[in-house]
């Protein structure tokens, strides 16, 4: 029995440990600002996506000059308001630096 014993701990020893899944924490209001922050990003991005093609077609369309300006007058305004979210975004991560965040999130990662 000890022998069987000594056999399974070598065994499980040298088996490679199975990396767990990652769950990000949310115990403390820091970590579900951080998931708030990068909600917001991924927003911003997708959107920020849908601009820049929207802006190849507006490039590409011919034709009727009105048109053409309405719709450029309405990008401006969409690419204005991403930039302000983006910059909103941009603050909250410095304020999450100043705060220590960082080291809360390391913290947090590491408890996981």
């Amino acid at each position: 029995s000890l022998l069987a014993d000594a056999a399974s701990a070598s065994a499980c020893a040298a088996a490679p440990e199975l990396p767990r899944p990652f769950t990000a924490p949310v115990a403390s209001g820091m970590s579900v600002r951080a998931a708030k922050w990068q909600s917001g990003l991924v927003r911003v991005r997708g959107e920020a996506d849908r601009a820049a093609s929207e802006l190849q077609r507006w490039e590409l369309l011919q034709g009727n000059v009105s048109e053409r300006a309405a719709q450029g007058t309405a990008l401006r305004a969409r690419v204005s308001r991403l930039k302000s979210d983006l910059d909103g975004l941009e603050r909250e991560l410095q304020v999450f630096a100043t705060d220590g965040g960082a080291d809360v999130c390391a913290r947090e990662l590491a408890q996981a």
